[in-house]
């Protein structure tokens, strides 16, 4: 076939949209299937419109006889051989089954039944290339329930087992998983631990919050409620910095989706009562912060890394106490409840990657009042996780910040009314400001004893 005939042919599978809809029959370039071109039902974004998908293999492949192109077989497997190869070999590029499997994951193919079996297909031809990733990632698939294709726990364990003996400290915490969670049908504590703790011992995070989870329960060793709750808090303050210095991004997502998963627990603790009285609102706010970071996280990480069943009953953990509460979400009130819930956890850490981690500008205090105002912005990525449980309000905002502290007591303020913050320090009754350059206490504030009403900080109006 000639060049420019073969440009013609890869020229019609994009931005194709209306040709195809005026076509009666198209033909995909990839598979070599034939068919109506009404059949065509998922499309691509192009630059200047939309591309037809292929029905039967999901590649961006099709050509409708509007195009005016030849139709014949041997016309179409001869653009397929210069395109694809030959049309003895595979029909479907390994380029191409990896663009269907993500554009499948990102929503752009329809989740119809033969596109999930295509797209569980695709990714178990490439886990057999023995990467771990690969074979993690297949693994995964196979406990995912679809439309038409139901979850196969067995041989799920079995690629789990083949990824384990490559070392991959992520499989034996799934294999774990499975071990412990009666949802799939082969509970077996004593091999959980032994999955479990290999896992731990080739560092994988996660699994040391299983672990604790062990240690709550008491399964297969003696109940440790105390260790379970230092393991889960451990990992929420360590990890809690690369979500208040800036956006989730690749370098902090694995981080911060261990602050996600720690977090949940801290909320489940929280209402369980196990060592003291259950804390509703205070689960509430650990349920705010876990569904942050994992639903930042959870597009991006690597497969096997988000547990969805944290993720989704953190949300319905924040349903049912915000109905519980009466809250509905909100803007934040920015008064010292508000700076105390979004800065109280990372008070040894910087809040910027930069030593001048936060400016705080025209500090004013009315005694008469008892208020204290001051503008803050972080600097650097210039933006802050800010979390108002009482207004359902747990996200980023950008730029300066006008706060306004209540019912204070006293202040310690600066000589000036500009200062550079590098961290802060959330007292139950003060909130402490350390300066740059090892300064120490620049700005003090205290403030009245509490009444029950702001214990819990639901403030309505």
């Amino acid at each position: 076939m000639e060049s420019d005939r073969l440009r013609q042919y890869r020229l019609h599978t994009f931005d194709n949209e209306l040709e195809i809809l005026r076509s009666g029959e198209a033909v995909c370039l990839s598979c070599l299937s034939r068919f109506s071109a009404r059949k065509v039902a998922d499309w691509e974004a192009g630059g200047k419109g939309e591309s037809a998908l292929c029905p039967v293999c999901g590649m961006r492949a099709v050509v409708g006889d509007a195009s005016g192109l030849s139709l014949e077989s041997k016309d179409v497997e001869e653009a397929h051989a210069a395109i694809y190869g030959s049309a003895e070999a595979s029909p479907v590029g390994k380029k191409e089954q990896e663009q269907f499997i993500s554009d499948f994951m990102d929503g752009k193919i329809s989740d119809t039944g033969e596109n999930e079996k295509l797209w569980l297909t695709y990714v178990e031809r490439k886990a057999q290339s023995g990467d771990p990733d690969d074979l993690l990632f297949f693994g995964c698939a196979l406990l995912t329930e679809f439309e038409a294709v139901k979850p196969d726990y067995a041989r799920a364990k079995g690629v789990f087992e083949e990824d384990a003996r490559l070392m991959d400290e992520r499989a034996f915490r799934m294999l774990g998983i499975m071990y412990l969670d009666p949802d799939y049908e082969m509970v077996d504590y004593g091999k959980a631990r032994e999955c479990i703790e290999k896992a731990v011992s080739l560092g994988d995070g996660i699994a040391c919050l299983v672990l604790a989870d062990m240690f709550l329960y008491g399964l297969e060793m003696a109940p440790d409620p105390e260790f379970a709750y230092a393991s889960y808090s451990n990992f929420f303050v360590h990890d809690y910095r690369p979500l208040v210095v800036g956006d989730v991004q690749k370098g902090y997502d694995y981080a911060a989706t261990l602050f996600g998963h720690a977090a949940y627990r801290l909320g489940r603790f929280e209402l369980s009562g196990i060592s003291y009285e259950p804390d509703e609102f205070e689960a509430l706010r650990y349920f705010l912060l876990a569904k942050f970071a994992l639903d930042r996280t959870a597009e991006f990480s690597d497969p096997g890394t988000v547990l969805l069943d944290d993720w989704r009953d953190s949300k319905d953990r924040i349903k049912e106490l915000s109905a519980k509460f009466s809250l509905v979400r909100g803007m934040p009130t920015y008064d010292q409840y508000t700076f105390r819930d979004s800065f109280e956890h990372s008070p040894e850490y910087p809040i910027s990657n930069r030593l001048d981690g936060f400016e705080i500008t025209d500090i004013a205090y009315d005694e008469e009042s008892a208020t204290l105002s001051f503008k803050a912005a972080a600097s650097g990525l210039n933006k802050c996780l800010i979390l108002d449980a009482s207004n359902l309000f747990c996200d980023y905002v950008e730029g300066e910040i006008s706060w306004k502290f209540v019912d204070v007591k006293s202040v310690r303020l600066p000589e000036a009314k500009d200062i550079s913050v590098a961290t802060i320090g959330c007292g139950d009754d003060s909130i402490v400001f350390f300066g740059c350059d090892g300064k120490g206490i620049i700005m003090e504030v205290e403030f009245q004893e509490d009444g029950e009403e702001n214990d819990t900080h639901v403030r309505k109006a």
